[in-house]
């Protein structure tokens, strides 16, 4: 924010206001994505079991891939989430030094 100076002391916490906002927002909307998808799919495995019983050792093969499975796809959820997050907070400090510069031409 150092490229910020020089601003009036209102406009900059203005900025600085919206800036962790959308912060804020992106991480909420990728964690609420991330639980919806593991509660999904643990829901899934719950019922696949519950609904075709196999012989112990199938069931365990069958339980051991499925939360193979999970690991993979909450890494991959968790690294998409994050890759969101520096989306949005790369799009915020574009939006933030645009607002800035506009309010120094302005004043």
């Amino acid at each position: 924010m150092a490229q910020l100076k020089g601003l009036p002391e209102r406009s900059l916490k203005l900025v600085q206001e919206a800036a962790s906002k959308a912060d804020s927002d992106a991480l909420r909307n990728a964690l609420l994505a991330l639980t919806v998808g593991l509660s999904s799919l643990a829901m899934g495995l719950i019922i696949g079991m519950l609904f075709a019983p196999r012989r112990g050792s199938e069931t365990r093969d069958r339980i051991a891939q499925s939360i193979n499975r999970a690991s993979d796809e909450i890494q991959q959820s968790a690294s998409n989430a994050a890759k969101e997050v520096a989306r949005v907070g790369s799009r915020a400090q574009d939006t933030i030094q645009t607002i800035a510069s506009r309010i120094k031409r302005s004043a």
